[in-house]
């Protein structure tokens, strides 16, 4: 196992770059069976592991078993419960199989997705599953299973740890596992170094030609903890605490959860091996992927962290907090998610601490496509030292490396909130970074309607909200950063700083239709090549819920970004609403949807009719209903009700009210007016009550409608207003009952 690394400092910035190449082999359970029933063979707690077990009424008793006696292509069916094993995985894995969880053995026919109901568990002694040198290309499957306290402190052949929940691997450059996870849940597993080679995939290790499709597949709780340093060295290094995946090992992934997952570097000796570049690196607290495809929609990836080892000299470089992207073959594609409280920690020294790049995600030499995205509250933190480790990129980082490792990055985003990360260096001397949105290193990058608010850095730090600049090495290109259809609101910049910034010659920042807001009057600079057009005249965005704990970067109605992005070809905004709503689209990742209150009114009384008789006096139990089906609250809405006055011999007052559950209601006897005002939320309603006391002789015959006129009217925060009419009556002597009034809202 080679690893390169190669970092060199502008202003004390950091590129990183891992490049990691292996061979390895590894030995799987043999012993084969006959299996009872062709293609299927069943799995419960209660079963027994025998020969020509697998049916319904008799179930093998262990997942190995039933796996060594299926011939390739077979389904083993496994009832809930949970399933241990021996030796180095409680299940391994050579042949093309599907295995499937969540069935009982009263029902083998429709099983549970409920990943939680049937375990494999590891018993934190061993892996929970192993795939390796397999019998030429296979096809692998799971489903509706938990993979969890997993372990793995054995080395590959190249001497590195890899997979503790599974290890997915062909063995041969000339075979490949194509591997598919739907329902799975990889929890509390975890690759324990024992020297100072690397370690990877805490959850998984999809480690050569394993392509994996992944559809609702969680990730939760796992570790790399990479060993210590020996022969005064370095610590080892870290990826991937949830998974990692490398070597052609591509990524297809719907809807995925990557949760409190942590990648940690060993520490000790002097914090590098060889050269000075070469230290006790965390990459990707919750996933690491080199050298493949990754395509993923539906992201979650919260409290993720990567951790980098600490030296005498030198401590490690901490790179994606949640993700990590080296030399991609293709296009990474990310979308539809949020990546939240993440961070990435650099390593510790007396000397000079390490660095840390991107609290969220770090790429380099890769080529990412970011759509749909909100990265909120993420940190990076460089390493104490006497010298203090630099940090960058408190939500994104973005990088390539000198010839002849590197290879362009270029990156594109669309709909993106980019809101209160953070970027911190170390503690000590010379406290150096930026970026606290994004870090733009040597870097294509181009932003149609994102969103940046309140990210910070450290007052010795530049560029709170993005920076772009370059390392000026051999064939690396400069930093372009283009930015369209954004906002940058509420940032810091110190004074020698601006909220965004080309920070030297050669490098490029390009804006159009931006608007910015509350950034102390330091919207952009820096020595590079800048040009703002069409800047949209400044005004408050008027968020949501900014800040902690909702992190909410819609806009509201009053939004000065309402309608600003003239000429947008955006069709979609960060929640897939369509754009434009407006007579524009809105600058920023939302596009504002109209909302308005909306009044529904109706009358009922009880009794619905009067029958002339018995008695001359009647009371009718009248009550007004007003319900607010809309989205937002009718803020001022008022109601009048006139009642009418019968002619002789009948009679019609108010006896008793009104009463009315919210606002004001009052009668006039002198006018005859119920009169009500007040304020319904979306979704609530008003009632109001009173009794009338109707007169009618015992010897009336006629048919007789008493009616009464109610208008109201209503408006809301956001231009919305309407008003209504309905009639409704006291029937005497009718010969039909009738139903309840309703009036709606005249738009």
């Amino acid at each position: 196992m080679t690893t390169y690394l190669y970092a060199s400092y502008r202003r004390k910035i950091l590129i990183v770059v891992l490049i990691f190449m292996v061979l390895i082999s590894w030995i799987e359970p043999s012993g084969v069976i006959a299996q009872p029933t062709a293609g299927i063979i069943r799995v419960a707690p209660t079963g027994t592991d025998t020969s020509g077990c697998g049916s319904e009424s008799t179930p093998c008793r262990t997942i190995q078993y039933a796996v060594n006696a299926a011939a390739s292509g077979d389904t083993i069916k496994i009832a809930q419960g949970t399933y241990t094993g021996s030796g180095g995985a409680v299940v391994s894995i050579k042949k093309s199989l599907t295995l499937i969880g969540g069935y009982t053995t009263s029902n083998w026919d429709t099983p549970s997705t409920d990943p939680a109901l049937t375990i494999i568990d590891g018993e934190h002694v061993r892996r929970g599953v192993e795939i390796s040198d397999v019998v030429g290309n296979v096809s692998i499957a799971f489903q509706g299973l938990t993979i969890r306290n997993g372990f793995n402190d054995k080395t590959l052949a190249g001497g590195e740890f890899i997979g503790g929940g599974m290890l997915c691997r062909s063995g041969d450059a000339g075979k490949t596992v194509t591997l598919s996870l739907t329902s799975v849940k990889f929890e509390n597993n975890q690759v324990q170094g024992t020297t100072n080679g690397p370690a990877g995939g805490g959850g998984a290790g999809f480690y050569e030609k394993c392509p994996v499709t992944m559809q609702q597949v969680t990730f939760s709780g796992n570790q790399v903890i990479a060993g210590d340093a020996t022969n005064n060295t370095r610590g080892g290094q870290a990826l991937g605490g949830g998974f990692f995946a490398t070597n052609g090992s591509h990524i297809t992934a719907n809807t995925i959860v990557l949760v409190n997952n942590t990648a940690r570097a060993g520490s000790g000796g002097q914090g590098y091996l060889n050269d000075t570049w070469n230290r006790a690196d965390a990459l990707g607290g919750g996933a690491a992927m080199q050298y493949n495809n990754v395509n993923i929609v539906g992201i979650t990836a919260t409290n993720n962290q990567a951790v980098a080892g600490s030296g005498s000299a030198y401590g490690g470089f901490a790179c994606g907090g949640a993700l990590f992207f080296e030399h991609n073959t293709g296009t990474v594609a990310i979308s539809d998610g949020v990546l939240s409280g993440n961070q990435v920690t650099g390593g510790a020294s007396t000397s000079e601490g390490g660095a840390s790049s991107g609290g969220a995600i770090m790429s380099t030499d890769s080529v990412l496509s970011l759509e749909r995205l909100t990265i909120v509250n993420n940190s990076s933190i460089g390493g104490a030292g006497s010298d203090g480790g630099d940090a960058g990129g408190g939500a994104l980082y973005f990088t390539r490396a000198v010839s002849p490792w590197g290879a362009p990055s270029t990156v594109t985003g669309v709909n993106l909130i980019i809101a209160d990360n953070v970027a911190e260096a170390g503690a000590g001397a010379n406290r150096w970074g930026g970026g606290g949105g994004i870090f733009s290193q040597n870097t294509d990058l181009t932003l149609y309607h994102a969103t940046f608010s309140g990210n910070r850095v450290l007052d010795s730090m530049q560029a709170p909200a993005l920076i772009a600049l370059n390392y000026a090495g051999t064939d690396i290109g400069w930093s372009t950063a283009r930015l369209y259809y954004s906002i940058i609101a509420n940032h810091t910049p110190a004074s020698f700083s601006y909220a965004a910034m080309a920070l030297s010659s050669g490098d490029t920042l390009q804006m159009n239709y931006t608007l910015f807001y509350n950034n102390g009057g330091r919207n952009y600079g820096g020595s590079g090549s800048i040009s703002n057009n069409n800047e949209v005249p400044s005004g408050n965005p008027a968020f949501v819920s900014p800040g902690a704990p909702n992190y909410n970067y819609h806009i509201t109605y009053s939004s000065a970004a309402r309608d600003r992005a003239i000429g947008s070809s955006t069709t979609l905004d960060i929640d897939k609403d369509a754009r434009p709503i407006g007579a524009a689209s809105d600058v920023g990742a939302d596009e504002y949807v109209l909302h308005n209150a909306h009044l529904v009114v109706s009358a009922f009384n009880t009794p619905t009719n009067i029958v002339a008789g018995g008695s001359t006096s009647h009371t009718v139990v009248h009550r007004i209903v007003v319900q607010n089906t809309g989205d937002i609250a009718a803020t001022t809405a008022t109601l009048t009700e006139q009642l009418s006055t019968p002619s002789a011999p009948l009679s019609m007052n108010v006896s008793s009210g009104p009463t009315c559950t919210s606002g004001t209601c009052n009668y006039n006897a002198t006018t005859r007016r119920i009169t009500w005002s007040g304020s319904v939320p979306s979704g609530g309603s008003v009632t109001i009550t009173y009794d009338l006391l109707v007169n009618v002789p015992t010897d009336y015959t006629a048919s007789t409608a008493i009616p009464s006129t109610l208008n109201y009217s209503f408006a809301d925060n956001e231009g919305g207003s309407g008003n209504g009419t309905l009639v409704s009556s006291v029937f005497i002597n009718a010969r039909q009952v009738y139903l309840p009034l309703v009036a709606r809202l005249n738009e």
